[in-house]
């Protein structure tokens, strides 16, 4: 393993071994770990990872100061570069899982991203690619102006939170099987492709220019007994189905029955 303590580091170029990518598994014997890194706001900056034009193709694991109660930032990428990560990103139990990027950069995860706490994108372009994003925590944000893109079957997110003017794109079918989905902002877009998305409660109230978008046949799927209110523009025949026992209200209309 390449190990990195309280290190400002940048990743640039490619990581690898003579046998190419480690895959999704992670071990401590195979992996990228870094450790320290606290958002400067904070407390003292301890340690901060860069991606620029990187290739990592290892599993890689950053954690946060031991014991800390701080608002941890992990990963950062640099202005107009194009990163992809082949093996998992899995962090410790700290506060939070974050990927920090300039509007023109995109990182892209092959092998899964995995938290068991809270969850943050912000900034450019985030690719979820072959592996599921596993955030069984009790929060994911994705922030102002943040693009994700989500082409990994499976996957767990109990609470997705989307910023002002966010955007999500479905490219694979129930790949956020579980969990809530809402937005309290004045603005955002869900593109479903041609996918059928569940979601155990969604919550689009008092965000009245959210954008559902789709081709035939797109569909998000109420599955869960709490109410659920659905108050966005819905184009391209993409459907609303209440699956559940809950009460879903969509536009000024309630569907209180299982098959709505």
């Amino acid at each position: 393993a390449l190990v990195i303590t309280n290190g400002i580091t940048t990743f640039s170029g490619t990581i690898t071994t003579p046998n190419g990518a480690d895959g999704s598994e992670y071990s401590a014997d195979n992996s990228i770990q870094c450790y320290g890194a606290t958002a400067s706001s904070k407390g003292t900056l301890t340690g901060r990872v860069y991606l620029d034009n990187a290739v990592i193709e290892k599993p890689f694991y950053t954690l946060g100061p031991s014991s800390s109660s701080k608002s941890e930032e992990y990963l950062w990428s640099t202005a107009n570069s194009s990163n992809i990560i082949r093996g998992i990103w899995k962090t410790g139990g700290e506060s939070w899982q974050r990927l920090n990027q300039p509007d023109s950069a995109i990182t892209v995860f092959e092998g899964g991203v995995e938290n068991t706490t809270r969850s943050h994108f912000a900034g450019g372009t985030v690719h979820i690619r072959n592996k599921p994003h596993i955030a069984t925590g009790n929060l994911f944000l994705i922030a102002k102006n943040t693009h994700v893109i989500y082409e990994a079957t499976g996957g767990c997110v109990n609470n997705l939170q989307l910023g002002a003017d966010a955007s999500v794109e479905f490219r694979a079918s129930y790949s956020l099987d579980g969990g809530q989905i809402t937005n309290n902002s004045t603005s955002c877009s869900i593109n479903l492709n041609c996918t059928t998305q569940r979601f155990e409660r969604i919550c689009f109230g008092n965000a009245p220019n959210v954008v559902v978008d789709g081709a035939y046949g797109s569909a998000l799927e109420v599955s869960g007994d709490g109410n659920s209110i659905i108050s966005a523009n819905l184009t391209n025949g993409v459907s609303v189905v209440n699956i559940g026992s809950g009460v879903l209200t969509l536009a000024g209309r309630t569907f209180a029955s299982n098959g709505d």
